[in-house]
């Protein structure tokens, strides 16, 4: 969920950035605020989304591996 302050002129995703100044007592308001995202946890999210992508096609070639395993040891075939 995105947040901002009022004081920032840009938007962030996580809530342990770095950029985020913990000693303050300001309120975190909901939204983005037509702002930019911050640096920092745009380059977290990017890593993220390669990392979920690479995870995906790891899960889909064991898929296909399994796939292929079962019809190449005949349980597909129809049995006369």
């Amino acid at each position: 969920m995105a947040f901002y302050f009022e004081r920032d002129s840009f938007y962030h995703i996580y809530k342990d950035c770095p950029d985020i100044d913990t000693n303050l007592k300001e309120e975190k308001i909901v939204g983005t605020g037509e702002k930019e995202v911050c640096l920092k946890c745009a380059e977290r999210k990017k890593v993220e989304l390669v990392k979920r992508k690479e995870l995906d096609n790891k899960k889909e070639k064991q898929a296909q591996r399994e796939k292929n395993k079962r019809h190449s040891k005949g349980v597909w075939k129809k049995k006369y």
